[in-house]
Parts: structure tokens; C-alpha cells; sequence
């Protein structure tokens, strides 16, 4: 009796955790049909993250003092948890060993220190701001966005995008760009 409760559970667990089906789009985006949440952050965050590890660009050497600053929320999510996304960049980051890093925590009590309300660059020139208050050399920040479109089963299909940028804080440049995408259709 006990093994048939346990099985009946095992297999209750495993159909839960395998009820969102996932497909794939030509271009890597991947379409889901559940809810957006946190998993899906880090997911798109451990993305970038790998797109950052392989970069051989002139920022990524020398060991440069670089600081993750907030990334602006603009989907229709406003309470989304985007703890889990800045551990997957941290720990990315500190495995990479190519920066010095100043962690989203640390960014965010010195900059409160600093007297800043705000701890999200809506532009390039805040971003730079920031970077200065945090005696950075090169800040990281971005945004999580969402568009809406209707499918060809008239399904509403949200794609919900996760940009990243590097500025330099000292020549105001933008010196790199990434982004990720998930598409999420609804469930009928």
C-alpha cells in the first residue's frame, strides 16, 4: 500500500514537473507554454553569461574593475525576483575571472550610501553616473522587457527579452551588447 502511495506521488511530481512543454525556434528562442518567472531569468541570465565568457574584446582584459548595477523590470511583472538572475551573473562573472567585480549587493548599498534613490541606469548617461559613484571602470546594466503578439491559433504569445550592456565609464561608450529572448504562449 505504502509503495503504491509513493509511487502514486513520484509520478504525480514528475508530471507536474514536466507540464510545461518547450519548444524551439529556428533561432534558439525558446517557447514555453507557462507563466514567466525567476528560472526563466536565470536561464536567460546564464545565456549572456556564456556569450560574455567567450568575449575577447579589449573591456574583458586586464582584470577591470566592473560593477552590476540593477536591471530595470519593464514587463508585466512588476514584482518579478531578479535575485536568482544576479546570482547566475555573479557567480558567471567570478568563475570568468576576468573582472573585478563590485556584486549587485555590494553596487546597491554603496550607491545608497552614495545618497542614490535609484539603483537602475535608464540611459547610457545614468549608467555612467553610477559607474563613477561606484569607482567602476566599466558598469553592467540592462532591462527585462516584453512584447505581445497572437500566434496563428490565436494563442497570445509573449516574448520577453533580457538586454544586457557594458559601458565605459570614462569615454561614455557603450563597448558591449547582448540580449536574450524567451517566447512564452499561453495555455488554452
Amino acid at each position: 500500500m505504502k509503495k503504491g502511495i509513493v509511487l502514486f506521488l513520484l509520478l504525480t511530481l514528475g508530471l507536474i514537473g514536466c507540464q510545461s512543454a518547450i519548444e524551439e525556434y529556428d533561432d534558439g528562442t525558446r517557447i514555453v507554454t507557462r507563466k514567466f518567472g525567476p528560472s526563466d531569468l536565470e536561464d536567460l541570465g546564464s545565456r549572456l553569461m556564456a556569450k560574455v565568457a567567450k568575449c575577447k574584446l579589449p573591456w574583458t582584459q586586464n582584470t577591470p574593475r566592473l560593477a552590476i548595477i540593477d536591471f530595470r523590470n519593464e514587463t508585466d511583472k512588476p514584482g518579478l525576483s531578479k535575485q536568482p538572475f544576479f546570482d547566475v551573473i555573479e557567480t558567471a562573472m567570478f568563475e570568468m575571472g576576468k573582472f573585478d567585480l563590485i556584486d549587485y549587493e555590494n553596487a546597491q548599498m554603496l550607491l545608497k550610501e552614495a545618497g542614490f534613490s535609484r539603483f537602475d541606469a535608464y540611459d547610457n548617461n545614468k549608467a555612467v553616473e553610477l559607474g563613477k559613484a561606484l569607482r567602476a571602470q566599466f558598469v553592467m546594466w540592462g532591462d527585462i522587457s516584453v512584447a505581445s503578439g497572437i500566434d496563428g491559433d490565436n494563442r497570445t504569445i509573449k516574448q520577453y527579452r533580457l538586454s544586457m550592456k557594458v559601458t565605459d565609464v570614462a569615454t561614455h561608450r557603450i563597448v558591449y551588447k547582448a540580449s536574450e529572448a524567451a517566447k512564452l504562449k499561453a495555455v488554452r
